[in-house]
């Protein structure tokens, strides 16, 4: 069957197969074809024949482009850009990774001007008012008194309220890098930081130059728990992890922390749908029917129907991967027959098809349109 991409972002693969394509670490999607790979929602801005406006609109950008809308590849959420407009919105927006995690925070304000304003860093600024970062470097050295009509200067490093400080410790050594218990770092260097990561995936950090989770930086340091530079986990029969109890990766509060086995940590996987890795989302729900009674039970994946029904698993999964692959009949194993939820090929309501040609996998394939229509 012919490759296709529908207009909610969903694919067709060769077999016939309809699915939303499964989100990497990026947040972006990807489409495997004619010996290729391609970002989804370029190949959906292709096949329903989005045309450049100019010989600089060759980007394919996501209109809400936040970690969760790189994945909505649906027509209403794309569109064209520049390379220029697509690396200031990421700015703009803060989803361009690593541009505010480590900046030193800074005031500015225009030299009439009574009230200070805040900015994360002097890319940030720089970035946002158009001005030479060198130059507001410079004053921010004492070598120029005021650039562009503006004074700057550096943050002071105030204490949220109720913030506790406490310092780092590696291999029982202390080190100059401290930590609260808000999610806030002070490296070795002395810059006051919150680690971020714009990708929502666990954020991390750097002391000594060894990279640790900052979550277990903040619940070791509080905890009397030393840091061990050959691993960043706590010491412990059996080894212990640390768990974000709202499932929030990113919310790095000593209160949002605690200490858990490898076996408990797991096991939150699968209550935690905001998880990318999340099992629920990674498996194909799988639907079994009792030949007995002609009961029918929809199980998450064919490993909860493992459990439940005390069947191998790998005996449920090739049953209803035979099922769909091969014979199209189904397979009675165990007094149970099994299929994959996902057999059903519907249309969603208002969904619309285009075929995905060969050209649509190819690199800079709206660079080469672009320079076909204007030169």
């Amino acid at each position: 069957m012919p490759l296709a991409i529908s207009n909610y972002g969903r694919v067709q693969n060769s077999i016939g197969k309809k699915y939303y394509p499964r989100r990497l670490k990026s947040g972006y999607c990807t489409h495997f074809g004619y010996g290729m790979s391609r970002n989804v929602h370029i190949l959906a801005a292709a096949a329903f024949n989005h045309i450049p406006s100019s010989i600089l609109h060759i980007e394919v950008n996501h209109k809400c482009n936040t970690f969760e809308g790189r994945s909505n590849n649906s027509q209403d959420n794309i569109e064209l850009s520049t390379k220029q407009n697509n690396i200031h919105e990421s700015y703009i927006k803060g989803n361009r990774k690593h541009t505010t995690q480590c900046c030193k925070p800074i005031m500015y304000k225009k030299i009439n001007d009574i009230e200070w304003k805040y900015a994360v860093g002097i890319s940030h600024l720089a970035n946002k008012l158009s001005f030479d970062p060198s130059t507001v470097c410079k004053v921010l050295k004492h070598k120029k008194v005021q650039a562009y009509g503006y004074l700057f200067k550096y943050a002071e490093s105030e204490n949220i309220p109720d913030e506790n400080w406490v310092p780092v410790f590696i291999d029982e050594v202390q080190t100059t890098a401290y930590v609260s218990d808000k999610s806030r770092l002070i490296d070795t260097n002395g810059v006051l930081k919150t680690p971020k990561n714009s990708e929502g995936m666990r954020v991390s950090c750097k002391i000594n130059n060894i990279p640790f989770q900052f979550s277990v930086v903040v619940w070791c340091s509080f905890n009397g728990v030393t840091l061990s530079s050959q691993r960043d986990q706590a010491e412990g029969p059996p080894k212990m992890q640390i768990d974000h109890i709202d499932h929030n990766r990113l919310n790095n509060n000593l209160s949002n922390l605690r200490q858990i086995t490898a076996r408990e940590n797991i096991l939150n996987s699968y209550s935690n749908t905001k998880r990318l890795e999340n099992v629920s989302k990674r498996s194909i729900p799988i639907i079994s029917t009792c030949i007995a009674t002609g009961e029918q039970t929809t199980f998450d994946s064919s490993h909860d129907a493992s459990r439940i029904l005390n069947i191998e698993q790998w005996v449920i999964s090739t049953t209803a991967d035979k099922r769909y692959k091969k014979t199209g009949e189904l397979i009675i194993t165990a007094g149970y027959t099994f299929q994959k939820t996902n057999d059903n090929n519907e249309d969603l309501h208002g969904e619309v098809w285009m075929p995905l040609k060969p050209e649509h996998f190819e690199p800079y394939y709206f660079k080469r349109l672009a320079h076909k229509l204007y030169t």
